[in-house]
């Protein structure tokens, strides 16, 4: 779960980048008011926004919380600009 962000890669964010955020924080919201959608809108949404993208799943990489995801699947990760918003700042110079 994130606690934090990354306050100095957050000011880097471009004004589209802020715009995906925004108005996937706004379909989420308005999910949960109206019913609350499973986990597959949610990703469709942080796909198209382009929050996250699809790769493949590699155990030495990626970790699966529930454990179902074998080797070559497809998995989704934060995109590169995100996930520097998301890691502690002695890890947003990674990847």
């Amino acid at each position: 779960m994130v606690e934090r962000l990354n306050r100095s890669a957050i000011e880097k964010l471009t004004p589209s980048e802020v715009e995906a955020l925004a108005i996937f924080a706004a379909r989420m919201i308005r999910e949960c008011w109206e019913g609350c959608e499973g986990g597959e809108f949610i990703q469709e949404q942080a796909e198209e926004l382009g929050l996250t993208e699809r790769t493949v799943f590699d155990p030495s990489k990626h970790k699966d919380p529930m454990g179902y995801a074998d080797a070559g699947d497809v998995w989704f990760v934060f995109t590169p600009w995100l996930a520097r918003a998301l890691a502690k700042p002695q890890e947003a110079g990674r990847g």
